[in-house]
Order: structure tokens, then sequence, then C-alpha cells
């Protein structure tokens, strides 16, 4: 039975990585990949923060912030993984959550696609560059 050893560096290389991947979510790699300030806040602006700003946060959600929505301690999204948070359980499942009224017909394929890319994408704020 052979053992591997794990090389002197390999924590080191593993941890810069993750410190580099955790502070790359703030930015988009392509100018493709949807962003906060590029498609994601106009959409929601567009149909949801009427009723789920800071000022009148309908049901206790404010939409009308990256960090409400992203880096709150109720965070509505789950960067990279848009199944996890409750923002896509509302917008796909009638009366999803609170119980509250039917949110699934908000958004367009299109839009649902864009703050799906933008989740998967893990949430960034803006482009590189930007």
């Amino acid at each position: 039975m052979s053992q591997r050893l794990i090389q002197p560096g390999f924590f080191l290389v593993n941890g810069v990585l993750a410190l580099i991947l955790g502070v790359g979510t703030l930015l988009a790699e392509t100018t493709s990949t949807p962003t906060w300030c590029g498609e994601v806040k106009d959409l929601l602006d567009g149909h949801c923060t009427a009723c789920h700003n800071a000022e009148t946060p309908l049901g206790g959600v404010d939409l009308s912030c990256y960090r409400a929505v992203c880096k709150s301690e109720y965070s509505l999204v789950e960067a990279g993984e848009p199944e996890a948070g409750p923002l896509v359980e509302v917008l796909t499942q009638p009366g999803a959550e609170s119980g509250g009224p039917d949110h699934t017909a908000l958004l367009d394929e299109s839009d649902y696609a864009t703050l799906r890319a933008w989740i998967e994408a893990g949430c960034p704020l803006r482009k590189r560059g930007d």
C-alpha cells in the first residue's frame, strides 16, 4: 500500500487560490457575464423595488441594493448556486417562502436567465475595469 505525501506548498497554493476566487466574485470575468451594476439592479428596479426597497421593504425584503441582496445576514441569493437562495424560489414557485403573492410571472424568460446567469457567475458587482 503506497502513501501519498502532500507537497509542502499544497496548502499555500490552495489558500491563495481560495483567496483569489473569493475576491473574484465582486468582478465579472467577461463582458457577457451579467453584473449587479450592469444588468441586475436595473432588472430588479424594473420589476421588484417598487414594493421591496429600503424605505418600504414589503415582507422585510429589500431588493434595492447589492448588500441587501447578496451580502447581508439574510442574503437572498447564494453566489454560484441559483437554487439555494430564496429569491429564485420566490420567482419560480407560487407562494414560496412567505406564502405571499405569486411572483412567478414578474420576469420573462430573458430576465430570469440574466438573473440566474448572474447568480451562477458568483453575483459579480461589476465588470473588471469598470
